[in-house]
């Protein structure tokens, strides 16, 4: 899931925790296990030498997008008929917008 938030983009350790739900985690430890098994790099900060933002390596980029290959073969034996893409779309969409909402509750409570 911390590959996936970090997609295309390049984060520090606060970043990463804003932006995704990863509570009662050690993004710290997290980040440097998947330093040292290649997926991602970190990278020095020429402002502030104390900041180490990370990206996606090319072995991170390349297990995304399998794991993104395996998905859509998953939505295919799933969906049969194009309405039944549809109504998994908005099942998705729906399921990501409660996902806000109790996001945004737990953050501001």
């Amino acid at each position: 899931m911390i590959l996936f938030g970090i997609g295309n983009d390049e984060f520090s350790v606060g970043q990463l925790l804003e932006r995704g739900n990863y509570s009662g985690t050690n993004m710290s430890y997290h980040l440097r296990q998947l330093s040292e098994g290649g997926f991602v790099e970190r990278v020095v900060s020429q402002r502030d030498r104390r900041s180490t933002p990370v990206r996606l390596s090319t072995k991170g980029q390349k297990l995304c997008a399998d794991l993104n290959a395996v998905g859509s073969l998953c939505n295919r034996f799933v969906a049969k008929s194009p309405d039944d893409l549809r109504n998994l779309a908005v099942a998705f969409q729906t399921l990501h917008k409660i996902d806000q909402v109790f996001e945004s509750a737990a953050r501001y409570r």
